[in-house]
């Protein structure tokens, strides 16, 4: 005698899920953005960084030297 395991019975999908399950996972697999409008978003974000940084050090004031300060009041 021999020990076998009683198998479950799989349930059997039909087209139409099968079809819908397919297109499911294919949606899954597309990438929303390629490659270049990926690139595009860095430049544009880079561009956007750049520009905070320079605004940021146009409102620095810069600190005037003791040098410099004593030629303004000369």
């Amino acid at each position: 005698m021999r020990n076998e395991r009683k198998r479950c019975k799989v349930a059997e999908e039909t087209n139409e899920e099968r079809e819908t399950r397919l297109a499911h996972d294919q949606k899954r697999k597309i990438p929303k953005e390629t490659y270049e409008e990926y690139e595009a978003c860095l430049e544009v974000k880079e561009k956007v960084q750049r520009a905070h940084m320079r605004n940021k050090c146009q409102l620095r004031k810069a600190r005037e030297t003791p040098k410099q300060f004593a030629a303004r009041l000369s």
